[in-house]
């Protein structure tokens, strides 16, 4: 926590660029591209599409995030049907609580 009189700490691109989590993003992005841009070009795009629209809609904050985040979970998952490597990895950066919160939804519509 910083003083009244510090200013306070700005993480800049170049700091995040370090970051073990920025890198994997990056990573993970890459690989998308690489397993469907020449073989599937419109499911890379659906799915960069679907990042953009998570991350403008998160923009606004009278949205409901956790609808958006829903339908991003769920239209990643049709994307990515089929390589469980892709999504386990697009469900790791996911918020725990929400991951959670379908899991125990899941499991209340199965009993």
């Amino acid at each position: 926590m910083h003083s009244m009189s510090e200013p306070p700490e700005i993480i800049t691109p170049q700091d995040q660029a370090g970051s073990t989590g920025y890198q994997e993003s990056w990573s993970f992005l890459d690989d998308v591209k690489r397993r469907f841009e020449a073989t599937q070009p419109e499911v890379y795009a659906a799915f960069i599409k679907a990042l953009s629209n998570f991350y403008t809609s998160t923009q606004n904050p009278t949205g409901n995030s956790e609808a958006v985040l829903f339908e991003t979970h769920e239209t990643v998952k049709a994307l990515l049907q089929g390589h469980g490597d892709l999504l386990e990895r697009f469900e790791r950066s996911l918020p725990q609580e929400y991951l959670y919160r379908r899991h125990e939804a899941a499991a209340t519509r199965q009993s």
